[in-house]
């Protein structure tokens, strides 16, 4: 699937667990955007994540994704998401997709059924926080931008 994945715990403590991914956006591109997730979206939105990029390298079009998410979620192929769960994106070098590009370092929030009303109705791109993904439905993401002067640049070789 183009991810690459390993568990980073420099402290040796299982509740600080990094999972850095690299997810394919689509066949043509890859997500540069290294998400480190904590413990439970490691074990509930990776999945998801990893299939979402599975279905986009085969071709299929969005809103196929999203049924075949859906179909998948709702027969038990992915984990259940009861409660919320995060991630953050720190790299001063990200690249989400083709008409996004380089965000903010944010923290992600994964708030199953929430939806932007919840949280002031704040526009997208905003610096404040928002649901950009799937509104209202088991993979809702809650996205919090920080300060540009906290992301991480990749070392010069």
């Amino acid at each position: 699937m183009g991810a690459s994945r390993r568990i980073t715990d420099p402290t040796q403590n299982p509740s600080s667990q990094c999972v850095p991914v690299l997810f394919r956006q689509n066949a043509k591109e890859v997500q540069n955007d290294n998400q480190c997730f904590d413990p439970a979206a490691s074990r509930t939105v990776v999945p998801y994540y990893e299939l979402r990029s599975k279905l986009a390298m085969e071709g299929q079009p969005p809103d196929r994704i999203a049924q075949r998410l859906e179909a998948a979620y709702a027969r038990g192929e992915l984990p259940r998401r009861d409660g919320v769960s995060f991630a953050y994106m720190w790299s001063a070098d990200q690249h989400l997709a083709s008409g996004i590009g380089h965000w903010h370092p944010h923290m992600m929030v994964f708030s199953p059924y929430y939806k932007n009303a919840m949280l002031g109705a704040n526009a997208f791109g905003a610096p404040l926080p928002q649901v950009t993904d799937d509104a209202g439905t088991p993979f809702a993401v809650v996205v919090i931008p920080v300060d540009d002067k906290l992301a991480i640049k990749a070392a010069a070789k």
